[in-house]
Order: C-alpha cells, then structure tokens, then sequence
C-alpha cells in the first residue's frame, strides 16, 4: 500500500515477467527506482482509456450489423475512468454502468485485522466464502495522483454478506441508494459505495434480533440516512474492511 492513501495501492508490475510487462507497457507509468531499475505502475487512467476504445470498436460493430434478438446500442458516455451504455431491447432501455477492475484472489494483508473481529456474519457463512478474492478500481483518493493510484474494492465480498442482511435492512438501502442517486443527482460526496460500507457497520452494531424485523423498514431507512449526514459532518465514512 505504499505511496497511497489508506483503501488505495500503487499497483507495480515489478514481479511479473518480461512478456507481461512488454503486453501491458503502453498502460504503465514509468518511475525510474533509486537502484536505477525501471519500475512500471499499472495506471488506472491508461488502462481506462484502453478499455473505453476496446468498449467502443465492440458496440461501433454492434451497431454496423445489428441481429435480431441482440440489444441495440442507444447511447454510450463516459464519466472518467466509468462508462455508461444504455442497450434497447424492444421498448425496454437498460443502462449499465461497466468499469474495468484488476482482479486478485485472496486477501490483502491491510484487511488482515478484520478477520480477527466479531462480525454479523460470523457462524452464517464460512471466512472461505468471505475472502475469495478483492478487485482495485480505478480511482483515487483526494490526495492521491489520479495516474497511479487504485481503490480497493471488496465487492466479491460484499456479495457473499448480503446473503446475511435482512429483507428489510435491504429494502432500506435501495430507497437510501435511490434517494441519492435520483433525486441529489448523484453527487460527487455520497455514492453507493458509502451507502453499503454504512450499511455494513450497522449489521456489526445493532442486534440481530432489532435488524430482522419485517416491519422495520422504514426505521432502517431513517438510520441509514442519519448515520449518512453524521458521515457527510464529520467529513469521513470509514472503509467497513480496513
């Protein structure tokens, strides 16, 4: 983790072979190493535009020979490193939001602490299941230099978790989620990303017994948007994993 923030990495390609390297050369930032090696970082900002002009010529053919019963391509944005492809099927549109992602098996040893607690899930699905691998986004922290920097991502994970989060909790952070991304526009401050780390830290403090009430949704709602605002005030949302 070093040269980041906490939750972000450098990624270096410094122990993978020379074939690897020469591959992925043209996605790397070049830092010159105090032994006089050249050291290459994966770079999140190459690598998404890579992946936006390898997106394109695939829809770009699409669109020269449609099929029938193949999706047609409505509309395709890009918003930095994330981009966004609304498909037509009949009278049906769906977007979806597509980002390129380096994924590992395993776990990272700055989330090694985590295991060791307590958590909501414990005794309801097996640490296997939990840790069988994390993904780097591309994004950087306020600080960091948008050129070299990864967020680590705990997706795979999350997945798993929310087998053990109630109906109800659920429902509450997809009207949370909705709030914020229909009606504030999704701004810059608040994404899914805090919702679910929010939501997360809520399974680990609050009883089981109080979380699985049926009824209880729209209590859960009114928690989650006041554990949001006590985020938003205090300028931090602490990474559920780290």
């Amino acid at each position: 983790m070093r040269h980041s923030a906490l939750c972000h990495s450098w990624l270096s390609l410094r122990l993978f072979d020379e074939g690897t390297i020469n591959k992925w050369k043209d996605c790397c930032t070049v830092v010159d190493h105090v032994n006089g090696a050249t050291n290459y970082f994966f770079s999140p900002t190459l690598v998404a535009d890579w992946f936006y002009e390898s997106i394109s010529m695939v829809l770009a053919e699409i669109q020269k020979k449609p099929q029938r019963g193949v999706p047609r391509v409505e509309k395709v944005e890009r918003n930095a490193t994330v981009i966004s492809i609304i498909l037509g099927v009949g009278g049906s549109r769906m977007l979806y939001d597509v980002v390129p992602v380096v994924s590992f098996k395993g776990w990272p040893a700055v989330a090694q602490s985590w295991l060791m607690e307590n958590h909501f899930w414990d005794g309801k699905i097996t640490e296997e299941e939990v840790i069988s691998g994390f993904y780097l986004l591309p994004a950087c922290s306020s600080t960091g230099q948008k050129e070299n920097e990864w967020r680590l991502s705990f997706a795979r994970s999350e997945v798993q978790l929310k087998k053990c989060i109630s109906a109800s909790l659920m429902q509450a952070y997809q009207a949370c989620k909705a709030l914020i991304i229909k009606l504030l526009s999704r701004p810059k401050a608040i994404s899914p990303y805090h919702l679910r780390s929010l939501m997360l830290w809520a399974c680990d403090r609050l009883p089981h017994t109080y979380l699985a009430q049926e009824d209880y949704a729209a209590h859960f709602l009114l928690g989650l948007i006041d554990d949001l605002q006590h985020c938003l005030v205090n300028k931090t949302c602490p990474n559920y994993f780290i």
